[in-house]
């Protein structure tokens, strides 16, 4: 009701000892809420949701609703995350990735502003995005992509958490499509097992040449956009061709992670 200010969220860490890493969930006042940890398959979607749920009567804008979104979803993967650091260090990857694996590629021009990056062919597991005032799309996507690398796939195997976590974002429509979500399939992984979600799915990428515009800090989609249109412009003026229907946001860090953010937006070059 109005004059009246509804419980707020707040994300509490434990220590990640894997594979029993926890993500509490806490509403002041009524203690613990629900808690999501270890295997996904363990954790049914409702659940997760309710944390979200209940910050939808506290009076915050989209873009603070929003990061608190972000939030879950890194925290979410701290579990991955820890699965790949016994990943070794490979010289021919970006040092951001750190010690995840990532998309090789090789730089082509370094601008003031941007790269022009030719990609090696990649793989990816894929699902649909669907855009929403609250995020719930963004959650309910990346669960199922976590579910897949957690074990819910053919083979039932287990698969080290990579980066980036991708976003396609259609900017025009046809024929540009619908949003979707990706994580890169590791170089160890040869044959992936076939997903057992029929809302996941495996795809290729062809070798391309891509236009890259790195940034720091926390990044929520927003953010992402207003670098997509900067990088657009800085293109557009140096007479650069693109396609512009469409660009793709890549995220790099889990929020725990304060310094030395990497963010990403990309264009194809034509």
């Amino acid at each position: 009701m109005r004059g009246e200010s509804s419980p707020s969220i707040q994300a509490v860490i434990k220590p990640c000892t894997h594979p029993q890493c926890c993500l509490h969930v806490r509403k002041e006042g009524d203690g613990l809420l629900n808690s999501v940890c270890g295997s996904v398959t363990q954790v049914p979607a409702p659940p997760l949701a309710q944390g979200i749920i209940a910050a939808e009567h506290s009076p915050q804008s989209h873009t603070d609703m929003e990061t608190k979104v972000v939030l879950l979803l890194g925290l979410l993967a701290v579990c991955g995350l820890s699965q790949a650091s016994d990943v070794p260090n490979d010289n021919q990857l970006p040092k951001f990735c750190r010690t995840s694996d990532c998309p090789s590629y090789q730089l082509v021009k370094k601008y003031d502003n941007f790269e022009h990056r030719q990609y090696e062919e990649t793989r990816w597991v894929t699902t649909s995005l669907e855009q929403d005032f609250l995020g719930f799309g963004m959650v309910k996507s990346f669960r199922r992509l976590f579910s897949y690398i957690n074990g819910s796939n053919s083979e039932g195997l287990k698969i080290n958490m990579t980066v980036p976590v991708v976003i396609y974002m259609p900017l025009k429509k046809p024929p540009a499509g619908n949003s979707t979500m990706s994580f890169f399939v590791p170089h160890e992984v040869v044959n992936p097992p076939k997903p057992t979600d029929s809302d996941v799915y495996l795809e290729k990428s062809p070798a391309a040449s891509i236009y890259v515009k790195p940034f720091g800090g926390y990044a929520i989609s927003y953010t992402y956009a207003k670098q997509a249109e900067k990088l657009a412009k800085e293109l557009r003026a140096l007479g650069l061709q693109f396609d512009d229907t469409y660009y793709k946001s890549a995220g790099y860090n889990a929020p725990f992670e304060i310094f030395n953010r990497h963010n990403e937006v990309w264009y194809k070059a034509l």
